[in-house]
């Protein structure tokens, strides 16, 4: 931190090392079911499809199809694996064990080559699985081309803002080495926003800031008497 930075106003000068904090996972995308923590997606049910929100989406596509909750179990076997096999992901591979273990013929349709994945199940249901931007979704097993295009056509994926339930609870919480009983102006907030540079994925800063925590519960009650209609997801007024 630079000597001439103004603390009364706490705002700060300095310098900040770049690393190679953005490191691309070199790993199949197929059967992560993973989404984006800042996007949501909307629920989709068709006459051909469906499209589950974000967020768990194979066992909301497995609880859809036998209408029953298997949820508190998929997330027991899912997490018994080592952290070396995936811990906590399902993936194509898993589908054999995973019918063994709940009893079920789940499979997933692979367009390019039509083929079900695992190809020999005890019995065939109506529904099949069919992965779309790495989210599992359900298609019906008679009329599979369809049901595609009725996702490709309604699949929705929208930024999250503090109005969403889950946009905050997905991220774990830091826990500070401080007293419980520290009053706000012995605390600070600090933020450093950044953006990942296409050819060395370098974190690049543009903006940092750091604040007393009791001037910025000050600032927020002003904000809040001045504009009490104003949403959390609602840009600060100009005016302010």
């Amino acid at each position: 931190m630079d000597k001439k930075s103004d603390a009364s106003d706490w705002y700060f000068t300095g310098k900040i090392i770049l690393n190679l904090n953005f490191q691309e996972i070199k790993r199949s995308r197929v059967g992560r079911g993973g989404t984006d923590l800042l996007k949501k997606i909307n629920e989709y049910e068709g006459e051909n499809c469906y499209i589950p929100t974000d967020g768990h989406c194979f066992i909301k596509c497995v609880n859809r199809v036998l209408n029953k909750d298997l949820t508190c179990k998929f997330q027991e076997y899912i997490n018994g694996f080592s952290k070396a096999n995936r811990k906590g992901v399902m993936t194509c591979a898993r589908m054999n064990e995973f019918n063994k273990k709940f009893n079920t013929s789940f499979q997933i349709y692979n367009p390019k080559n039509r083929h079900f994945h695992p190809r020999d199940v005890h019995g065939e249901l109506d529904w099949v699985l069919y992965l779309h931007n790495s989210h599992f979704c359900l298609i019906r097993r008679s009329q599979k081309s369809l049901g595609i295009e009725e996702i490709e056509g309604n699949y929705e994926q929208l930024w999250k803002t503090c109005r969403d339930d889950n946009a905050v609870t997905q991220v774990s919480p830091l826990k500070l080495n401080v007293l419980s009983s520290m009053s706000d102006d012995a605390l600070f907030a600090w933020d450093c926003e950044t953006y990942s540079e296409k050819d060395t994925r370098r974190a690049i800063p543009f903006a940092c800031t750091l604040i007393n925590l009791e001037k910025l519960r000050k600032m927020l009650n002003r904000i809040n008497n001045l504009f009490p209609d104003l949403k959390s997801s609602d840009p600060i007024p100009e005016e302010f």
